[in-house]
């Protein structure tokens, strides 16, 4: 049973896959049945633009300090093509530029 974890927030999960082996040797050819391999989670899947409305996450470097649970839309990409996007975003007149780890896309249902 494969077991993965998010490379942009961390998250683990189980993904539910019908051969294993056949989806190691595709997907991960270098690890060994049973790895915790690298798989986006459904969070973080697809890329975040401007105008999508997002929820930061809880997110603590040796810099930056995000809480969890702001909501904001974003208003702006810095795009690094080699090293990674900076976002801006807060629906409480405030910006704030995080790193993608501290953005997830907010669910239709969240409003």
């Amino acid at each position: 049973m494969p077991y993965a974890m998010c490379p942009i927030c961390g998250a683990q999960m189980h993904l539910n896959v019908g051969d294993h082996a056949a989806w190691y040797a595709e997907r991960h050819p270098d690890a060994k049945f049973g790895d915790l391999v690298p798989e986006v989670c459904p969070f973080c899947f697809g890329e975040v633009v401007v105008g999508d409305h997002v929820v930061t996450r809880k997110f603590v470097n040796d810099n930056t300090t995000v809480e969890p649970a702001q909501r904001g839309k974003v208003s702006a990409v810095y795009v690094n093509r080699d090293f990674g996007n900076l976002y801006v975003a807060l629906d409480s007149g405030k910006s704030l530029t995080v790193p993608r780890a501290a953005l997830r896309k907010r669910r239709d249902s969240e409003g």
